[in-house]
């Protein structure tokens, strides 16, 4: 398989007209999300049968992981492969082990590094007010379920 060809905003009128003379082409498209009225359109991908696979970075955009679990998301976001092994090894144990210690020191050590990333994705998507918004409203939830009131717009 050869290399893709990647595109910055839309195809060249060569590639283009390759793509118009052919019979049938295969696409996909990779977006910030699942939402196609929320999230926003980051590549294209178009291929005609026996040719080179085509990438259309839309925006200059950077995708967001497939998995969104805090091993996919310091990876992704931190550059860093954290081992998830000690995850339900017993910790109401009266000494943790050094491999607890370590294991519980990483699912830290990386999230001020990932906040400034998703921070800084939030700005550039325009989300940044909205995910405020929502982030201020979880102490009115947390009032809310504290104070028994449950799902409060059900009847």
């Amino acid at each position: 398989m050869s290399r893709p060809r990647v595109l910055k905003g839309d195809l060249s009128p060569e590639i283009a007209a390759e793509f118009a003379a052919c019979s049938e082409l295969a696409g996909d498209c990779e977006m910030m999300g699942l939402n196609p009225w929320r999230d926003r359109l980051c590549v294209v991908q178009i291929m005609a049968e026996k040719g080179t696979v085509v990438l259309v970075q839309v925006d200059e955009a950077a995708g967001a992981p497939d998995r969104h679990g805090l091993k996919e998301v310091v990876r992704e976001m931190a550059g860093e492969v954290i081992d998830k092994t000690n995850q339900s090894s017993d910790w109401g144990r009266d000494e943790l082990t050094s491999d607890q210690i370590y294991y519980a020191a990483d699912d830290v050590r990386y999230l001020f590094e990932v906040k400034r990333k998703l921070h800084a994705i939030l700005e550039r998507e325009g989300r940044l007010d909205l995910a405020e918004r929502c982030f201020d409203f979880l102490r009115t939830r947390r009032d809310l379920d504290l104070g028994g009131f449950g799902m409060i717009f059900e009847h």
